[in-house]
């Protein structure tokens, strides 16, 4: 789980807080509220700070999971009207406001403006949209933590990252995706920052954050928590830049992959990058006790995900979870616009977003509905098409890998590919292999043989072929393929029709008729109630619309992609791009998370070298 430290002064004693599950980290012996009093915070005990459209909701939701429930507010008045049952808790809330009177009425919640608590919730302020606080969107939020709370009781011994005694992260499927539909709405906090939103905004800067710098101004702002901006941001950590980052960590992970999957990549190739090279998945698997191999053990999905949030906070990295919606120049430095309204300047910035932004859907089908056709990132669980009939279009990995899972959720599925036939990559080859057979296939990052170390391997000489041909190896090289793992679970267990191309799709009310055309020029259809579209991603700077107009005329591009140096600047100067975007550049590498680390080390060098210096971002330069 994603960790963010902040300070707060009890008693003039300085206390460390998390902004999850946040834990006080007091010695045995010391009180959390006081010294003098002889308090103690009893095991178990959970403390709800803040009693507003959020907190309370939460404190009914958790009452009777834990040992004591402790509603916090500063507001006494605020105190009084809740005992009197006077709770504000209406419509979505109101069975809730019914829990609340009963535990009122036997007295398990404690109302008070100060207490000690093995740990603390935060719940101000509350969520803000346009128009005010709205009580409505913020009850699924209730929901999400009575539900977590419900499968592991509170404990002060449990780590922020939710892995204690080697047990996976407490997230069953339903409720990751409502912490990730409502992740976007989170507001922008800079690290220890006093002052309000509305008050941060006029001052342009917010005080005491450490991401910016004397004059308000940050040197480098992340745009995207992916495996790329994290490992940009923890090479960049004690680098004496100061630097903010936005996103949501791991996003792409959590709501584009379906639950059950595994990473194509072998454990080795899975690792984020810092400077240390000590954080990788191999240390974090150990760490926590999880089955890990450098080859043939196939990562699972959670496994990553887990790994990334470990990752996050383990370098101490401070990723705001809130979303860029604009980056335009400004007069000398960039403007960055959040989706809570702040505005703050930015020196340089480094795009490091993934491929959620460049799904592709064949024109054959993009004109049905999505009641009738989605692309495969659209889903996290397939086991929704239960007793349904899915046609699967697609050839490689994404599309075999979906079939097998609907298959294994009971759907009835078919995959459709234009391919001759179904490709399987080899097994990963022994480590200890002679010498001889070494050099004649090595292995690497991307898989075995000369060409494919060339990419896993030398991304700075990639960049010197021809343009035509480092675009088409970008888009083409590795793939389709299904990977050698998965074989027995497609092979014999559903059809499979190769050799047909799209030449039509319709919808109706009976569901969604393709139309087929083979090699032979035969057309034939094939029925079905459902269509995904497991057909890839296809970088386009066009579709960063986050990106100003006037920003996106400066880039020079290469495939639709930016053109950018050999430490990953643009043609804009101060913007930096890294991952999937600069694939027709740097080479296929940059399409996986094993690329991370040559574009993290070369940015962060690179910005480094650079920390105070002002860009000539009016003009724009390149070399």
């Amino acid at each position: 789980m994603a960790e963010h430290r902040l300070s707060l002064a009890v008693n003039g004693r300085e206390r460390q807080l998390h902004n999850k599950l946040i834990t006080f980290e007091t010695p045995r012996t010391t009180s959390v509220t006081s010294n003098e009093n002889g308090q103690h915070a009893a095991s178990g005990s959970v403390a709800i700070v803040g009693l507003g459209y959020v907190g309370l909701p939460t404190a009914v939701e958790l009452n009777g999971k834990s040992q004591r429930i402790i509603g916090i507010d500063i507001n006494a008045q605020r105190l009084t009207d809740i005992a009197a049952g006077d709770a504000d808790l209406t419509g979505p809330d109101q069975e809730r406001q019914e829990r609340l009177a009963a535990a009122l009425a036997d007295g398990t919640p404690g109302l008070t403006t100060e207490a000690a608590a093995a740990a603390v919730i935060i719940c101000v302020p509350a969520p803000v949209v346009i128009g005010g606080a709205t009580p409505a969107c913020t009850s699924p939020a209730a929901e999400v933590i009575g539900r977590v709370t419900d499968s592991a009781a509170v404990r002060p011994d449990v780590p922020a990252d939710g892995l204690a005694g080697g047990r996976p992260p407490m997230r069953p499927g339903p409720v990751r995706a409502a912490e990730r539909r409502g992740r976007a709405s989170l507001p922008s906090r800079a690290r220890g920052c006093p002052e309000s939103a509305s008050t941060a905004r006029s001052n342009g800067r917010c005080a005491g954050s450490g991401g910016e710098g004397m004059n308000g101004i940050t040197d480098v702002a992340i745009v995207g928590a992916g495996p790329y901006g994290l490992s940009v941001a923890a090479h960049l950590r004690g680098s004496g830049v100061s630097v903010r980052q936005f996103g949501l960590p791991m996003h792409l992970w959590r709501s584009s992959m379906p639950s059950g999957m595994f990473l194509k990549s072998q454990g080795f190739a899975s690792n984020l990058s810092d400077p240390e090279a000590a954080l990788t998945l191999g240390a974090f698997c150990r760490a926590t006790r999880r089955p890990y191999a450098d080859y043939g053990l196939p990562v699972p999905l959670d496994t990553f995900i887990a790994y990334g949030e470990w990752f996050q906070v383990t370098a101490g990295l401070d990723v705001e979870e809130v979303l860029v919606t604009k980056v335009a120049p400004g007069d000398g430095c960039y403007q960055l616009t959040l989706a809570d309204g702040e505005v703050l300047q930015a020196r340089q910035v480094v795009l490091a977003v993934g491929v959620e932004h460049f799904a592709y859907l064949p024109g054959k089908l993009s004109g049905l509905p999505a009641t009738a056709c989605t692309h495969s990132s659209a889903h996290t669980d397939l086991s929704v098409f239960r007793g349904q009939r899915v046609l699967v279009v697609g050839a490689g990995q994404s599309a075999l890998e979906s079939a097998a899972l609907l298959h294994e959720s009971g759907a009835g599925v078919q995959v459709v590919m234009r391919e001759s036939k179904v490709v399987w990559d080899g097994a990963p080859l022994p480590p200890e292999r002679p010498l001889l057979q070494r050099l004649r296939e090595p292995e690497a990052g991307l898989g075995s043989g000369w060409s494919t170390w060339f990419y896993s391997r030398r991304p700075g000489m990639f960049r010197h072929l021809p343009e035509s041909t480092r675009v088409h190896r970008a888009r083409t090289a590795l793939g389709p393929a299904g990977a050698s793992w998965l074989r027995g679970r497609v092979e014999d267990e559903f059809p499979i029709l190769v050799g047909h191309a799209l030449d039509g799709a319709e919808s109706g009310p009976d569901g969604v008729r393709l139309g087929l055309i083979g090699r032979s020029g035969a057309r034939t259809g094939l029925a079905a109630d459902h269509v995904i579209a497991a057909t890839g991603y296809r970088a386009d700077i066009r579709r960063l619309t986050f990106l100003d107009e006037e920003l996106r005329s400066r880039l020079r591009t290469v495939g639709g992609t930016p053109v950018v140096g050999r430490d990953y600047r643009s043609t804009a100067a101060g913007l930096y791009v890294v991952g999937p975007g600069v694939a027709p550049t740097f080479g296929p590498v940059m399409r996986f998370v094993y690329g991370a680390d040559h574009a993290a080390r070369t940015v962060a060098r690179r910005l480094s070298a650079t920390a105070g210096r002002r860009p000539d971002v009016a003009a724009g330069w390149w070399d």
